[in-house]
């Protein structure tokens, strides 16, 4: 039994079992050896080949709604996917189950008059619309916001969000139509929304959204034949939401991207 600290002398070769738990308003962030992160997982076991010294490192979550970033450490993650940040919600919103689908998307296009995006000959219908650009997406939001009586959440000139009057805002709170989800809240429904975080604690913190195996909810190149498929035909995440690993990637509010 571990307490705040404890040494142990151990022949060479001996195999040792290292555990962390974090106390409460507490996150357990990682096993280091000096400054390098040796495991992300409370247990960690090396075998004892000379004197070493590690250290469990915890993050102080008080307020915290959920933890972003590679939080698991994984050797796939780019750099700006550290350092891992709390996050803190102060309001709810809701997100579709599914990726936006070519029969939604050729409604807009036909009411409206817009070209069809090509479907690259994989088909239509139930698969997620593609060959849709960022401001492509914020007019169907618009579009969508319209058709159901909402006050619309975009300027399509500059891209700004708009309020129940139709005001600028920075304040994502005063937006009534439908809109893109910002890039937290999109990682926050990945990875289990309210149903799997509690105080900033993932209760399983996987590879994928919902598995650490792919091939139970994604489509990726290894199992999809170069292409994409209807949505909602792999396992969801704990949420309830479909495809929030693989098949095709999604537009959000706050982008970074090419």
């Amino acid at each position: 039994t571990w307490g705040d600290s404890k040494n142990v002398t151990v022949n060479s070769g001996t195999q040792v079992t290292l555990e962390a738990s974090a106390v409460s308003g507490y996150t357990f962030e990682g096993w280091y050896d000096g400054s390098v992160k040796v495991g992300s997982n409370t247990t960690y076991q090396v075998t004892a080949t000379a004197n070493k010294t590690y250290k469990a490192e915890f993050i102080h979550n008080t307020g915290i709604t959920f933890f972003m970033g590679n939080t698991r450490d994984d050797s796939e993650g780019q750099n700006r996917e550290k350092p891992v940040y709390g996050v803190i919600l102060t309001y709810d919103y809701w997100i579709a189950p599914y990726e936006l689908t070519f029969n939604e998307y050729d409604a807009y296009c036909e009411d409206t008059g817009k070209t069809k995006p090509n479907d690259e000959e994989w088909g239509r219908g139930t698969r997620p619309v593609i060959r849709v650009s960022w401001w492509d997406a914020i007019k169907y939001c618009n579009w969508l916001s319209i058709e159901n009586g909402f006050a619309p959440a975009y300027n399509e000139t500059t891209g700004a969000l708009l309020d129940q009057s139709g005001n600028v805002t920075t304040d994502i709170t005063q937006v009534e139509g439908y809109r893109l989800p910002t890039e937290a809240e999109w990682e926050y429904a990945a990875r289990g929304g309210s149903v799997d975080i509690t105080n900033g604690i993932e209760a399983n913190d996987y590879k994928y959204a919902e598995s650490n195996n792919l091939n139970e909810v994604g489509w990726y190149y290894s199992n999809s034949g170069g292409k994409t498929h209807p949505v909602g035909e792999k396992d969801p995440n704990e949420l309830g939401l479909y495809d929030m690993s693989g098949n095709v990637w999604e537009w959000c509010h706050d982008w970074w991207g090419d």
